[in-house]
């Protein structure tokens, strides 16, 4: 503010001689002044004034990118992965994200005998920490991501004045700092200890320094209206003053930067509006930029840094210069809710805080997740803007009410909400003749695969005591003291495209479940929001079974799947991928398939790539794995989804079986209460009894993802995405009949240790069944033999097995690490295109699969990390040192050749200008896990639009053209796409 700058002796003098003149020509240099104006060719910076109270991303073309509401500034810093440093007070440092929105902050606090500190400059260093200077505490400090201390060195200061011990501090390539001493005059250079080791006496209040590759030091004098360029011995050999440039009178010079083209960049603070606010000079002294916006920015400009341009490739091929951001792309899942007021966002965000930290105590308590889900679900809604109606602010109360309650229970030592019954002290609802009183409560659980905190529902009938839960069970045998273990009901949810993690918890705290059953447990996978239980959603159903097993009287082998319209898609896909989990499965509406579904055409198909990942979830595909237990599928009569069971019917029809279809007569999209209490007595039923051992057994698969089910499990195939089966029929005599179809490798282990043989497709192999599973693998003639299985593992060459299969979206169902680049781009256009599309990944990834991803620089990957992530690479050979290493140590096995002038992959060679690849391959350093290289996950903001869509969109690799911005649709423009064969080679 002009306050701020009457703060300084010579500027104070000059504005009361100056005084009457100002005002007098006040109202026709504001007329003069045309703003926004840029002369010279237009550019983008970013920019900050505290007159105006703003600090802004401005485009090249004068709009704004975004902007930050500050109160004062006086530095900001664009780092390498698009995010910026900047303050909205000399009390903090805080780093956005490209589109603006908050990552992390520093506080400055004064240290005794210091009364008050402020920050006048930051500057985010090549290891990872942030460089502060902190004046009143006349000292710099490097903090890592936690804001810790790692590193302090000791300001020497003449005049202390918090508000001027400093103003911008530069790191030199020395490893030394520049420090410009506002109250001292006077710039100093301090080595790591503390110790000045050159220093140049400016004689006014001066403002930046920064030290230039040919050794000389580059000075904004500040108050002295000068800029001013020094040698190691203090001899001037370059400067411009006040009045030298035609047209322009320096004013306070603040940031001076020299430019990669020569050129100097020179923010001109409190100038008036008759000059320009920034300007670029050559060497020359000739102005070929510059900035004058009094619209946006006021006379107190302090800090304003050139965003570099980048460049795109047109359709001729030619290189063309752009700075332009790529557009953002709207969220479609959840969607963006509206604005709380500000009394109610500070309202929660002090009361999350403070639970928070309350939280911290209980964190080794092994019931903690089951507090810091419920914090997690609130603070995710602030941040991404999840309230929708005026209720909503007081279900977050809601859920922190019960956080509150946790904390303090876990605080005393124990855990009401895990108890069964009466114990739990959760809500209840009253018993009537068709709903029994149960009791609700909602956990959490860690995923292994992002560290993410995810809800699940349970729900208990009244009388399901621990007093209820003994004698004997079809689990525990005749032992009449054993405990009793119930059924399990997984129930998934329909598509709620705002419940996201506040809205489901609430839900399953005060409302009931579509289902009531009175002889077993109900939980309600959260299954990552609106995924259709697909990707991370399918992970997150089995694992809330696991939860269930681990935390409750629940009988692993008597569980049932049920659910509807987005449920009843999950139930029809995870019930065919994991027929070996479940003793029933019971669909209602949802969708099975994908083309169908949708309406599309032949005319209308994506590429065939495509068309062949709809193999990964369309259930006719799987329809044999359903053969082995029981499935009840339910749709309205007069509802459209019905069109799944119709489709299931004829898949298994071609497997002579005959789906049993409950039909809702009269019902549109929901149940008939007298169909599913028919349903739901059949199910209960089915839970009584005890499937045959001996039975025979139906696996059908397209990929190895889904290898397994009961006794075998597939380990190699001829070919991915071919119809693959194995079925096992148990002769009279007691051998097992296999037959097989597009297997090449598998283990098996049949129930029952007195098998000596088996027949697999005609040939007869002895085996010891006591030793527990074989191997059998197809020899080159194809005859089946007995293998063995470590010296197999040990000594195989590079093949798709379980789990290392593809195609890229596979990489997101286990553990994965995000690996940024730290170095430098060889292309602009490529830089551009990965920095946009790793934060648009980041970004998905939390709204979407309701996580935060984990991120390691490239320089910090270490062997534990890879031997336990799947890790996503981003960037080029130049700029990601960890694809250097891939590359260099895997040779012949790299199916990628990445040039400074062509990109080799998958049999394509085009330009490194302008292309960037993608792919999935197993990761060179540790076999065991994958390496993906510029991908997240490959359906996108349209495919949102129905759960059917949300399927894998790009296979093992890709080749993608820059010509096209990231949309909705796609990445950008894919040249070409395809898998590598069975033993990871382009075919």
């Amino acid at each position: 503010m002009i306050l701020d700058s009457l703060l300084h002796a010579s500027w104070l003098h000059r504005a009361f001689v100056f005084l009457p003149l100002l005002f007098a020509a006040a109202d026709v240099a504001l007329a003069q002044a045309k703003s926004p104006t840029q002369t010279g060719t237009p550019r983008s910076f970013l920019a900050g004034d505290y007159e105006t109270k703003v600090f802004a991303w401005v485009n090249a073309d004068n709009t704004t990118r975004w902007k930050k509401p500050i109160e004062a500034i006086h530095d900001c810093q664009l780092l390498d992965n698009g995010h910026v440093l900047y303050q909205s007070s000399f009390q903090n440092v805080i780093e956005v994200d490209g589109q603006g929105r908050e990552v992390w902050r520093y506080e400055v606090a004064a240290v005794p005998p210091a009364t008050r500190a402020e920050i006048h400059a930051f500057r985010r260093l090549p290891n990872g920490r942030t460089m502060i200077a902190e004046s009143g505490n006349r000292r710099i400090v490097e903090v890592d991501g936690a804001g810790e201390i790692q590193h302090s060195i000791p300001l020497a200061v003449d005049n202390p004045d918090p508000h001027r011990d400093t103003r911008l501090v530069r790191p030199t390539p020395a490893g030394t700092y520049l420090v410009c001493h506002e109250a001292d005059r006077m710039v100093r250079e301090y080595d790591r200890q503390g110790n000045v080791i050159w220093t140049h006496p400016i004689g006014t209040e001066v403002y930046s320094a920064v030290r230039l590759e040919n050794g000389n030091t580059l000075i904004g004098s500040g108050g002295g209206h000068r800029v001013v360029e020094v040698t190691p011995t203090g001899k001037e050999v370059w400067s411009i003053e006040e009045e030298e440039l035609p047209g322009v009178r320096l004013a306070w010079v603040t940031l001076v930067e020299r430019l990669p083209s020569g050129n100097t960049w020179i923010v001109n603070c409190h100038a008036g509006p008759e000059n320009p606010q920034i300007l670029e000079v050559t060497p020359e002294k000739k102005i070929v930029w510059t900035m004058r916006d009094f619209d946006r920015f006021g006379n107190s400009l302090p800090i304003a840094i050139p965003v570099p341009a980048t460049r795109t490739r047109s359709s001729s091929s030619e290189t063309q210069v752009t700075d332009e951001p790529i557009s953002a792309i709207e969220r479609r899942l959840p969607p963006v809710g509206s604005e709380l007021s500000d009394e109610q966002r500070t309202a929660l965000e002090q009361r999350l805080e403070a639970l928070t930290a309350q939280a911290a105590a209980i964190a080794e308590d092994p019931r903690s997740p089951d507090v810091e889900v419920l914090l997690k679900a609130v603070r995710f809604a602030l941040e991404l803007d999840e309230f929708y109606r005026p209720g909503d602010v007081k279900k977050a109360d809601r859920v922190l009410d019960e956080a509150a309650r946790r904390i303090d229970a876990l605080s005393e030592g124990h855990a009401p909400w895990t108890a069964l019954g009466k114990e739990s002290g959760e809500s209840t609802n009253a018993s009537t003749a068709d709903s029994p009183a149960v009791f609700r409560t909602v956990r959490g659980y860690r995923s292994h695969i992002d560290g993410s905190l995810q809800p699940y529902g349970v729900e208990i009938p009244a009388g399901l005591d621990e007093s209820g839960l003994s004698g004997a069970s079809a689990s525990s045998g005749s032992d009449p003291t054993a405990k009793r273990r119930v059924p399990l009901y997984v129930w998934l949810h329909g598509r709620g495209d705002t419940t996201t993690d506040l809205h489901f918890i609430d839900q399953r705290l005060s409302k009931p479940a579509q289902i009531a059953v009175s002889d077993g447990i109900i939980v309600h996978p959260f299954g990552r929001h609106c995924v259709g239980f697909k990707h991370a959603g399918e992970i997150d159903v089995l694992r809330v079974i696991d939860e269930a097993v681990a935390h409750y009287p629940v009988d692993p082998d008597r569980v049932v799947l049920i659910g509807f319209s987005m449920g009843g898609a999950g139930v029809w896909h995870i019930g065919a991928h994991f027929a070996d989990r479940f003793l029933a499965a019971a669909p209602g509406a949802g969708f099975a398939e994908t083309a169908q579904y949708v309406g599309l055409k032949p005319e209308q198909y994506p590429p065939e790539w495509e068309q062949t990942l709809w193999r990964v979830y369309d259930t006719p595909r799987y329809a044999r794995n359903l053969l082995n237990l029981p499935v009840i599928a339910y749709s309205g009569e007069n509802d459209k989804q019905i069109q799944a069971a119709r489709v299931m019917e004829t898949a298994l029809a071609e497997h002579d079986a005959k789906l049993d279809h409950r039909i809702g007569p009269g019902m549109g999209h929901k149940y008939h209460p007298e169909v599913l209490a028919q349903l739901l007595s059949d199910l209960r039923e089915i839970t009584t009894t005890t499937p045959d051992p001996f039975r025979p057994l139906h696996l059908q698969t397209q990929t190895l993802r889904y290898p397994k089910l009961r006794w075998v499990t597939l380990t190699e195939l001829d070919q991915h995405y071919r119809d693959t089966r194995v079925d096992a029929v148990r002769g009279a005599s007691g051998e097992w009949e296999i037959t097989t179809k597009n297997v090449r490798r598998m283990r098996v282990a049949p129930p029952e240790a007195a098998v000596s043989s088996l027949h697999v497709d005609g040939d007869r192999l002895l085996i010891d069944a006591s030793v527990g599973a074989v191997e059998l693998v197809r020899d080159s003639e194809g005859r089946w033999q007995l293998d063995d299985a470590e010296a197999a593992a040990a000594d195989s060459p590079l093949v798709k097995r379980p789990g290392l299969q593809g195609p890229i979206d596979d990489a997101f169902r286990e553990p994965f690490l995000v690996v940024v680049p730290t170095g430098e781009f060889r292309d602009a256009a490529v830089e551009r295109w990965t920095r946009f599309e790793l934060q648009h990944f980041l970004d998905r990834w939390k709204a979407l699969m309701r996580g935060e991803a984990r991120v390691r620089r490239d320089v910090d990957v270490s062997d534990e990390d890879l031997r336990n992530y799947n890790l996503i690479v981003w960037g080029d050979p130049q700029s990601n040192r960890l694809l250097q290493r891939i590359a260099a140590d895997a040779a012949a096995k790299w199916p990628l050749r990445w040039s400074d002038e062509a990109i080799e992959l998958g049999g394509q060679r085009v330009a490194a200008e302008g292309h960037v690849p993608t792919l999935i391959y197993p990761n060179p350093l540790a076999p065991q896990r994958y390496v993906v290289l510029n991908s997240g996950l490959t359906f996108r903001e349209a495919q949102d639009r129905t759960n059917s869509l949300q399927n894998p969109r790009l296979p093992d690799w890709a080749v993608i053209g820059l010509d096209r911005d990231p949309d909705a649709e796609q990445p950008g423009e894919i040249l070409a796409a395809g898998f590598f064969d069975e033993s990871w080679q382009a075919k």
